[in-house]
């Protein structure tokens, strides 16, 4: 995996395991805030439920926005909402009615960093490689789980559960922080790169099937999606080039037309191996018409 890609894949499962921090926070407090606020078994166990049916919601919610508005956006704010609302529970929460709209509120956020990150894992990644990244960003939820727990459980002893909330803030906000860096200046695709642009979505592809060709700045399958030349030399290629395909739903994954390699020199820089490949495709992209 070339090293921008991996310091990407990094980035995003930091994000997604602070998100995921204070996700069990309830569990680990349960018995202290049963007995401040003198709530029944069935009180205690409606907050979980409340909290479990808000995620829910919001999986569906926050999913469907990310369509029509972006993922990378659906991931940053999620990320910053769990971490405002969960500051709001050790700041206002003094009873069962309190303590239930505000977790509650923490879930109705949280669920944006979660199929929204595997949407752009799967955008960034090619279909050969992009089981291990979805693996890594599931595996890096269940350590945020399993934190969550486990910190909890620590700094109630020593700080209190309203002390052990502030501390699991500081999860989510750094999720913020990571993912804003990570995701910086991606572009959003519905289904293709390139075509001027465009953003196509899947409807539309199908209606052009077989009838719709792009350029692509790599010599495919190798570096689909974004910054081809930078992963190209972080990978150490002897060459670049480009490709011309047909357009179909998956990214940059259709029926190659034609290539043209482009070498690289020692002192290319992305920008100047783009220069060289976008001549080639001028060249090769009329002669697949």
């Amino acid at each position: 995996m070339p090293r921008s890609d991996t310091l990407w894949l990094a980035g995003i499962c930091a994000a997604r395991l602070g998100s995921s921090s204070a996700f069990m926070s309830y569990a680990a407090v349960l018995p202290l805030l049963q007995a401040e606020w003198g709530m029944s078994a069935t009180a205690a166990g409606s907050i979980s439920s409340a909290y479990q049916l808000g995620y829910a919601a919001s999986l569906v919610v926050l999913s469907a926005l990310a369509d029509r508005i972006g993922a990378r956006r659906i991931f940053v704010w999620s990320a910053a909402a769990t971490a405002l609302t969960t500051a709001l529970i050790p700041l206002l929460a003094r009873s069962y009615s309190s303590g239930i709209v505000l977790f509650t509120l923490v879930a109705l956020v949280n669920g944006g960093t979660y199929t929204p990150g595997i949407m752009l894992l799967a955008d960034r990644f090619p279909a050969e490689r992009r089981g291990n990244a979805i693996g890594w960003f599931l595996a890096a939820a269940s350590l945020g789980y399993a934190v969550s727990l486990a910190l909890t459980g620590l700094l109630v002893r020593v700080v209190g559960w309203r002390g052990a909330f502030w501390a699991l803030t500081l999860g989510p906000l750094m999720a913020t922080v990571v993912s804003a860096w990570t995701l910086r200046g991606g572009r959003e695709r519905a289904v293709a790169s390139g075509l001027g642009g465009l953003s196509l979505t899947e409807g539309f592809v199908n209606r052009w099937a077989g009838r719709m060709v792009n350029t692509h700045p790599s010599l495919l399958p190798k570096y689909k999606g974004l910054h081809t030349h930078q992963r190209a030399l972080e990978a150490g290629e002897s060459e670049g080039g480009c490709s011309v395909h047909v357009v179909v739903p998956e990214l940059d994954a259709g029926p190659l037309l034609g290539q043209v390699p482009v070498r690289i020199l020692p002192d290319d820089t992305p920008e100047s191996l783009a220069a060289r490949v976008l001549m080639a495709e001028y060249q090769l992209y009329p002669r697949m018409l």
